[in-house]
Parts: structure tokens; sequence; C-alpha cells
């Protein structure tokens, strides 16, 4: 099953700029974001056990706020987001990336995860 948006979602157009974009707390879509991603984490109660799959994972942003995990998948179409944010999770050795529609890993994955996690 892929996502008939997914193309749509790739945005590797917009890499080099998105962690920019997303600081602009005058934008009051943005306003807030930091936030949101650390009760994200703080909500799903990672620790070192947790098992994680993260949908839509770009840059990093989310992922960068998990201090340790036994294992995180992180998923997102967009090569280049991921290029962009390679340094900010070099902390989680034990993390894995799949360059994939989110739809289509899920449906075509039979792994289980303790923690299913996306600010996206």
């Amino acid at each position: 099953m892929r996502s008939q948006h997914v193309d749509y979602y790739n945005h590797d157009n917009l890499a080099s700029d998105y962690d920019q974009d997303v600081k602009r707390t005058d934008d009051p879509i943005r306003d807030g974001y930091d936030g949101v991603l650390d009760w994200v984490v703080t909500a799903a109660g990672i620790d070192e056990t947790t098992s994680v799959l993260e949908l839509g994972s770009g840059t990093g942003n989310l992922t960068q706020r998990i201090k340790s995990c036994a294992r995180i998948i992180c998923v997102d179409i967009s090569t280049k987001m991921e290029e962009q944010g390679k340094d900010k999770v070099a902390h989680l050795t034990n993390r894995e990336f799949a360059v994939s529609d989110v739809l289509e890993y899920v449906a075509g994955s039979d792994e289980t995860f303790d923690v299913i996690v996306s600010t996206y």
C-alpha cells in the first residue's frame, strides 16, 4: 500500500532550509514546535529497552531528543532530509534509516515495536 501523496511528502527540495524554517516562531504553525517534540518523546516513555519506529523522521528533530533506546528505525521518503540531519542523530548507534513511504513500510513489515512515534 503506497500513499497517494508520497511525492508530496518527499521534501528533498526543502531539506537545506528545513531546520531554519521550523525554528521561525513568528509563524504560528511553528510556535511551540520544540515543546511538541519534547512532549512526544516524554509521553512515549522511551528508554534503553524500547524498540522504536519513527514515521516521517525528516532531519531528525524528534529523533535527536531520544537519549537511548534498544533500537530505532527511522522511515522517510526524503533522502536529502536524512542527509541533512545525520549528525544530529549520531548518538543513536543502533539507528537504522529506511527510505520508504510510511504506509508502504508499515504494510510491508512484520516487525514489532514497543513505540511508534511521529510528529509530521
